[in-house]
């Protein structure tokens, strides 16, 4: 008797969890995918640093490697330029599967890239235009980044659509909550990476003071790059500082404004940086600024994972794609490749 007693409610539990887990998937179907190693992925920008690339650890020139750098994924742009009318994004499917093929072609390299770093504009709908949607998002280029391969770091940085065009604290607040710090640096192997927000230098009237503090901690950075023999020094950024040419004309909203970049420009080189990444143009530039063979500073402004459109109509359209920078200890070269091979 005590034994089919033990029986029935051995199985009135399994029925019950089983039932728990139905609810779950059901109401949650991203169940068991959103715990706590989302935040881990996502959130390892922070006090300023990048978890696992701490200064005290990467000072130490090991072996030649290779990273990854992409731009603008921006689930939902692709519908937006078809239907320049539409509001709020409904389908960012050919977005996902362009990301998921990038990610694909990332994991099967042998060697694997040192890390992959993506420039920002990681969703289309910006904050508070429609937050269901821009959640939707989020959500889903969560879920398809979560397939990068474990051992591939992901370094992130917000762009304009991340952060509103023109951007608040609350816009900073809710970018920070998801994935952590908007400006910071790493190093690998005795090589110094900087991580910017150029949002500030397009338009920081209601954050004068995060932009007054971004400024002082990068004359920080530039300072400690001075005076430390670094094997490289590279920055990261969203909207470059121009496309070409340092003197070329202001652009509005395509690159920095003159007025502003060309001291930055000046101290970057006087920091020995010859190296700056950046997206938004959905467009392949590269740009220099040369003083002379010890001076002179290299402007890589990559093409989205994304939609491409035509920026600059007297330059070539670009493709979907995703960049290769290989680095030794005396040398960079980069390589723009396509994600969908002709």
């Amino acid at each position: 008797m005590q034994k089919s007693i033990k029986i029935f409610i051995t199985i009135i539990i399994i029925g019950i969890s089983i039932t728990i887990i139905g609810l779950l998937l059901y109401f949650n179907p991203d169940w068991p995918d959103n715990n706590d190693n989302d935040d881990r992925m996502f959130k390892r920008a922070h006090h300023r640093t990048y978890e696992g690339f701490e200064k005290d650890y990467n000072l130490e020139w090991k072996k030649d490697f290779f990273f990854i750098q992409a731009a603008d994924p921006q689930y939902g742009l692709m519908e937006k330029l078809e239907n320049p009318n539409l509001i709020v994004s409904k389908n960012w499917t050919n977005e996902r599967e362009l990301l998921t093929k990038a990610i694909k072609q990332w994991n099967e390299m042998n060697p694997k890239p040192r890390f992959v770093v993506i420039c920002g504009d990681l969703v289309n709908d910006p904050p508070f235009q429609n937050q269901t949607k821009r959640r939707e998002q989020l959500n889903d280029l969560k879920k398809d980044l979560h397939q990068l391969d474990q051992s591939i770091p992901l370094i992130l940085l917000p762009g304009n659509h991340d952060l509103m065009d023109k951007p608040t604290l609350e816009s900073l607040k809710q970018y920070t909550d998801e994935f952590g710090d908007d400006y910071y640096s790493f190093w690998i192997d005795s090589i110094m990476f900087i991580v910017l927000n150029t949002q500030y230098y397009k338009n920081h009237d209601q954050m004068i003071n995060e932009f007054n503090e971004q400024n002082k901690w990068i004359d920080e950075q530039l300072m400690d790059a001075k005076s430390n023999n670094y094997t490289h020094v590279i920055i990261f950024q969203h909207i470059p500082w121009f496309l070409k040419k340092i003197d070329e004309p202001d652009m509005d909203y395509n690159t920095i404004a003159s007025k502003i970049r060309q001291p930055l420009m000046e101290k970057f080189i006087d920091a020995n940086i010859h190296y700056i990444f950046a997206g938004h143009m959905h467009q392949n530039f590269e740009g220099e600024f040369f003083i002379n063979d010890n001076r002179w500073l290299k402007m890589i402004t990559t093409s989205a994972i994304g939609a491409q459109y035509h920026a600059i109509d007297t330059e070539p359209p670009s493709k979907s794609g995703y960049r290769i920078v290989n680095v030794t200890r005396t040398n960079i070269q980069q390589k723009y490749v396509q994600i969908e091979k002709e």
